[in-house]
């Protein structure tokens, strides 16, 4: 039978075509057509992925999945609370500087500022969020000698968390 020049002889391994003596020694196989790889036991072996390794590599970008998911939505929450905090600041420094423009139109005297506290809550775009001013006399050596103060403290809550918090000391002399 002839293959390819080569007629098909009977060796040790099977049917092999017939080689060279240099080739038969070294063992190898010589290619036929159609063949994929060759080894050196005469097996073939298809080239491509198993079903198995395919698996195995679905479950692993499966599990990378979910850790890059868990951090985007972490980061999402990271950035609500940011803003809510952001929003809280600003609206604390304008409670404290309404505080400071009291003061300056009374031509920086006392401004009449009774000691108290007083909240409101805050609507529109701030819906949700609430200032509390609280006035107070300093205790203890907080205040100069001969010099009237007054503590004022600006808070902004939201739900049952502070967020934001302004402490002033207010001296007239």
């Amino acid at each position: 039978m002839n293959r390819r020049a080569g007629t098909i002889c009977f060796c040790r391994s099977g049917l092999w075509p017939r080689m060279s003596r240099a080739t038969a020694v070294r063992g190898q196989r010589p290619l036929l057509h159609g063949d994929t790889t060759s080894h050196l036991h005469g097996t073939r072996r298809q080239a491509g992925f198993s079903l198995i390794e395919l698996v195995v590599v679905i479950v692993l970008l499966g599990i990378a999945a979910v850790a890059l998911l868990q951090q985007f939505s972490q980061a999402a929450g990271s950035l609500a609370r940011n803003e809510q905090i952001q929003t809280a600041a600003q609206l604390a420094q304008e409670g404290a500087e309404d505080i400071l423009a009291l003061r300056r139109e009374a031509g920086y005297a006392d401004p009449g500022l009774d000691p108290g506290i007083a909240t409101d809550n805050l609507a529109g775009l701030f819906a949700g969020y609430s200032r509390t001013i609280t006035i107070t006399e300093p205790a203890g050596s907080g205040c100069p000698a001969l010099a009237l103060c007054k503590d004022v403290q600006v808070s902004i809550t939201r739900g049952a968390a502070t967020l934001a918090q302004i402490d002033l000391l207010l001296v007239d002399y």
